[in-house]
């Protein structure tokens, strides 16, 4: 498990990752209080992926999620690492224990890539669209299993997708 980095370093989150957003619970990450870094897991393989889709699994567990949270998390985890090492050739996926203001827990996971980012974002996030050959609905179905979904995109430089999903305990 080389590919595994634990860190436990709290911190403030101060800057948004921000160019396009989706909300989808009552708590948005702009009412995120802290974070404590969990895991960081590298992504240039498939074996990677099957990596990230495990770490998420005990993450989600430790943390409290119920069976369908944790499914539509792993689920988004499986897609947006999948991107990464299809798109990018090389990234991490980062993955953080949030409180909100009001006390509530979750995961805020970050991708980042250096590949070639996303020249139509807006595009990019509909139903069916695909550069890759597949069915279009990696990056669109992440963000609808989310409770808040964000792309940091520098076309020919690379990608920060940050998801949030809130316990519902």
């Amino acid at each position: 498990m080389k590919n595994i980095e634990q860190k436990e370093v709290p911190r403030k989150v101060t800057a948004k990752i921000n160019s396009t957003v989706s909300s989808t619970a009552g708590i948005s990450a702009e009412n995120q209080k802290d974070d404590l870094l969990m895991k960081k897991v590298d992504l240039k393989s498939f074996g990677d992926i099957l990596l990230a889709r495990q770490v998420m699994w005990g993450l989600t567990k430790e943390v409290g999620f119920n069976l369908l949270d944790q499914t539509k998390l792993i689920t988004a985890v499986s897609e947006l690492s999948r991107n990464v090492v299809i798109h990018a050739k090389f990234g991490t996926m980062t993955v953080f224990k949030v409180k909100s203001i009001s006390g509530k827990t979750g995961l805020k996971v970050v991708f980042e890539d250096h590949g070639p980012g996303i020249p139509d974002i807006e595009k990019a996030l509909k139903e069916g669209y695909s550069t890759s050959g597949s069915l279009g609905l990696g990056l669109p179905g992440s963000k609808k299993l989310c409770d808040d979904f964000r792309i940091k995109n520098i076309v020919g430089k690379g990608l920060n997708v940050a998801i949030w999903k809130w316990c519902s305990i």
